[in-house]
């Protein structure tokens, strides 16, 4: 498995362990790969890997956990 395939399994049992509190929303990809001892560019990858999943949404502001928002 790829590193970013670890990672994004990584997070995936943060994400149904609860450990990202009631906000949903995730530490900076800057501490996940602090965090995760890994290089930004593998964070961003494996958090692509969610969001295709629909476990995350980006926005602006930060990674938040589901989907993203319907808008219309």
């Amino acid at each position: 498995m790829s590193k970013y395939g670890e990672v994004a399994a990584a997070l995936r049992k943060e994400i149904a362990a609860g450990e990202f509190g009631e906000s949903g929303k995730m530490p900076s990809h800057k501490e996940l790969a602090h965090q995760q001892g890994v290089s930004y560019v593998t964070i961003n990858r494996a958090v692509a890997v969610l969001k295709r999943e629909g476990l995350v949404h980006t926005t602006y502001e930060g990674t938040f956990l589901g989907a993203a928002p319907a808008t219309g």
